[in-house]
């Protein structure tokens, strides 16, 4: 931006060179990124580090900030420091939670592992193995999310249908397990999968020293908690904070607004947008409106915006990637060129690899060569912690991998290079176009019962989450909105009955259930956590094999009305004195345990790898594990 500063500017200019610690709230098109450059140019001689909040953002900077300034990620300062320790983690193949309970079972103490080698009973719900895994390692990842310093029982997600004393039993079960996972992926030769932000949290816990004059930290109203805790944390560090509160679009995966605790000096207002004119700005203040913001957008008067239907949209934001992809089958199929924000190749070889998945044959695919068939994938998506790749699964199940591939291989490369760009609301964060189009699958809201579902008093409840959402996808415009997948605005206030807006369950004092076993069609980029297994009780077929395996099954305690039968002990015959059983394959086969040496009478280990088939014979497949 070549432009003499606003005043705005000017003020922001002035704190920073004064040295002062400060906040900058930039609404939607304010030049936040050239004002954080004439700020850095002002002083040259201040080693500054701009923390981007990706690397698409970290690359343009080093292209188009002064030499004083260092552009890096998170993730880049965590490797550069002690990440590179883990490299060759990061790419193991998959864990299903069977898997990862069997790691932990397999390698950590025995109090610790204890539950892992047997359904658990909490109060008539039953988590088995596997789950307890799955919960243990979201127990994990919320706690790596976190800037505390030790695992504790806040981070342990909820469980449908576990309150009170029973939920209290839960965290005592989880919490073990929990460390010994943590105690696995924090050391580099650990068995489980580790994820970039494993490396992240070992970082943060050695309070990590920057050496920079001054952090820069854009886009912080969607602050990793762990990495806002590292920065406000370095003494003597001039400390800039810049964002918009109402952009904040990932609290739902435990993002935090870091702009409203960071310790500033001053907080200062970027409110001019030179992105679009008054009749846009107009619509973007409605939506700032129903959030309540401080700020509104005062739009650029050299701007001539128009609020109305377009016939050729330069750009498509949609609310889902499932109406991403309708979009750009339908401008295909009208013969435009298209573009898909973050490209096409990787959902192409995806569905390639789907594609031999279903047709049973194996696939190299690093996201997918741990699996035999499509369906365990599906099952892992839904079961496990496979939450990354639902988007994915979710539109190559609703579309077909061919139709996938085909679509994908008539995607423009460049978005220059294209007649329309199709994006998500979330993907468009920081992107900008002529004339755009808002899809039609922004929902609209109703009056429902309120405060409780029983209530016969109504309002209309409208979440943060769609509203900044809704705000981001219409100041992408520069020239033309046709926002009539969003119109519904104009009728909040005329049905009548208040208006409510309410937060992200995430932001509650208890974390959101993992409970939801499939993704609605209006989901937004799926990959909240994952459900926990259901009470599964053992089929007639199950016990028939558990009885012949010399299993003892037992019928479940009435206490909470069910009459299935439910594993129960280990009681398998001891071979005959002098004869070592041998497996399937011929291979001798321990006739005890290997944890504990007893045999198999005296054994309650009934995980099928460690019991090794005493008698002779397979294990059958349910035994004190789960069905994937």
């Amino acid at each position: 931006m070549s432009h003499k500063p606003t005043d705005e500017q000017a003020t922001v200019i002035d704190a920073f060179v004064d040295g002062q610690s400060l906040v900058t709230v930039a609404v939607a098109g304010a030049g936040k990124t050239s004002t954080i450059r004439m700020s850095a140019e002002a002083a040259p001689t201040r080693r500054c580090l701009y923390v981007a909040y990706n690397k698409a953002l970290a690359d343009e900077a080093k292209t188009s900030m002064p030499r004083n300034v260092e552009a890096r990620t998170a993730h880049s300062l965590a490797f550069r420091d002690v990440g590179y320790r883990y490299k060759h983690r990061l790419d193991a193949p998959r864990l299903t939670a069977r898997q990862s309970a069997e790691i932990m079972y397999a390698g950590g103490s025995i109090p610790a592992t204890r539950v892992l080698n047997a359904p658990v009973d909490l109060g008539g719900v039953v988590l088995r193995p596997a789950a307890l895994a799955r919960t243990a390692l979201a127990t994990v990842n919320r706690y790596c999310e976190s800037a505390d310093p030790e695992i504790a029982a806040h981070h342990v997600p909820k469980v449908e249908g576990v309150t009170g004393h029973a939920r209290k039993a839960l965290v005592d079960v989880v919490l073990p397990i929990a460390d010994l996972a943590w105690s696995d992926l924090r050391h580099p030769s650990g068995k489980l999968r580790h994820v970039p932000d494993h490396y992240l949290k070992v970082w943060a816990l050695g309070s990590p020293y920057i050496p920079a004059d001054c952090i820069l930290f854009d886009e912080a109203q969607d602050a990793n908690p762990v990495l806002a805790s590292v920065l406000t944390g370095q003494r003597g560090a001039q400390l800039v904070a810049v964002g918009d509160p109402c952009q904040q679009l990932y609290a739902w995966r435990g993002s935090i607004d870091a702009l409203a605790t960071w310790p500033a000096d001053v907080r200062l207002t970027l409110s001019q947008s030179f992105r679009f004119g008054p009749r846009i700005a107009a619509r973007a203040n409605q939506w700032l409106g129903l959030l309540n913001a401080e700020t509104r957008v005062i739009g650029a008067p050299w701007i001539e915006s128009v609020i109305g239907p377009i016939e050729q949209p330069d750009a498509v934001l949609c609310r889902t990637n499932a109406g991403a992809m309708r979009e750009t089958m339908e401008h295909l199929a009208a013969g435009s060129r298209v573009h898909l924000t973050g490209g096409g190749s990787e959902i192409r070889r995806l569905a390639e690899a789907a594609e031999k998945l279903i047709h049973g044959e194996p696939t190299d695919h690093p996201e997918l060569a741990a699996f035999a068939s499509w369906d365990e994938v599906c099952q892992y998506v839904a079961e496990d912690d496979g939450g990354d790749l639902a988007p994915a699964v979710k539109l190559i199940n609703d579309y077909g991998p061919d139709a996938i591939m085909a679509t994908c291989d008539r995607l423009t490369r460049r978005a220059d290079d294209a007649q329309v760009v199709i994006s998500t609301g979330h993907k468009s964060k920081g992107l900008q176009w002529p004339r755009v189009h808002i899809g039609d699958d922004f929902r609209e809201p109703t009056p429902v019962p309120y405060p409780t579902p029983e209530s016969p008093r109504k309002a209309l409840v409208l979440r943060k989450s769609e509203l900044m959402l809704a705000y981001v996808a219409v100041t992408r415009a520069q020239q033309q909105l046709d926002d009539d997948g969003v119109a519904w605005v104009d009728r909040v206030h005329s049905y009548g009955v208040p208006v409510v807006v309410v937060g992200e369950r995430r932001d509650e004092q208890e974390p959101e259930p993992l409970v939801v076993k499939h993704h609605p069609p209006h989901s937004i980029l799926p990959d909240a956590p994952d459900p926990l297994d259901p009470v599964w009780p053992l089929s007639a077929a199950e016990i028939e094999d558990a009885e012949q395996a010399g299993l003892v099954v037992r019928p479940e305690s009435p206490a909470n009305g069910l009459d299935d039968l439910m594993l129960d002990e280990l009681t398998g015959p001891t071979p005959a004195p002098g004869v070592r059983p041998t497996g399937p394959d011929g291979v001798p086969l321990s006739p005890t345990c290997l944890r504990c040496g007893l045999p198999p009478a005296d054994c309650t280990d009934i995980l099928p790898m460690l019991w090794h088939a005493a008698a002779g014979r397979p294990a059958p497949e349910l035994v004190g594990a789960d069905r994937g």
